[in-house]
């Protein structure tokens, strides 16, 4: 339901691996290609996020087709330049999440049965004939590109009166969602601009530019 982009009112407070401390901003964005929003408001969206994000999220259901994955590409390019400023620049980090996974099955795959297929399509989307095109196209407007697929969570959260209770979560959705939010902890660096990380007393003076 969110629309536009919304931050978490409260930053986390995370250690990295050397030792220091590192401020996470939660933020979410509205969803694109609905039929009410233009696809130039979807690439201000998407070029604005990421360019304020040094670890995008990027929220596809079940799996992602070729034309999808143009259409991510095509998106991602025309928000690069839409926030280049003349220079040549890249985002930092895209995770291309893809949700309920249709590959999965809740009853028979294991941690590392799933992670076995997260990176076979993974290799997919670099090597087949008509997925490696377009995802080049995105790996290039990004430092790093991954890709992460969650199992389906169960019948009892798709049903209309779920009330959000984590008991009535598959608990495989719950050892693949953890695992997932471990590497992302591991792997998160702090926003970069102009080839400087972004210090936190820095960091309200350089959105209020970005407006």
């Amino acid at each position: 339901m969110t629309q536009g982009i919304d931050l978490w009112s409260k930053p986390y407070i995370i250690k990295r691996r050397d030792g220091s401390k590192m401020c996470l901003i939660l933020m979410d964005t509205q969803g694109l290609w609905d039929k009410k929003t233009l696809n130039s408001f979807n690439c201000i969206l998407f070029g604005l996020s990421s360019v304020l994000s040094s670890y995008a999220i990027f929220n596809q259901k079940k799996n992602m087709n070729t034309e999808q994955l143009k259409q991510l590409a095509n998106l991602a390019m025309m928000s690069k330049e839409l926030v280049s400023d003349g220079r040549k620049r890249q985002f930092q980090h895209l995770d291309i999440m893809l949700r309920d996974y249709e590959n999965y099955s809740l009853k028979k795959d294991t941690l590392e049965t799933c992670e076995d297929k997260r990176r076979k399509r993974l290799n997919q989307l670099k090597t087949s004939f008509a997925e490696r095109g377009p995802f080049e196209h995105v790996e290039s407007c990004f430092q790093a590109v991954d890709l992460m697929c969650l199992i389906d969570p169960g019948e009892d959260v798709r049903d209309l009166e779920y009330d959000g209770l984590i008991s009535e979560i598959k608990p495989k959705f719950l050892q693949l969602l953890s695992q997932h939010i471990q590497q992302v902890v591991n792997a998160i660096e702090p926003l970069k601009v102009n080839g400087e990380y972004l210090k936190g007393r820095d960091f309200e003076k350089w959105v209020r530019g970005k407006q």
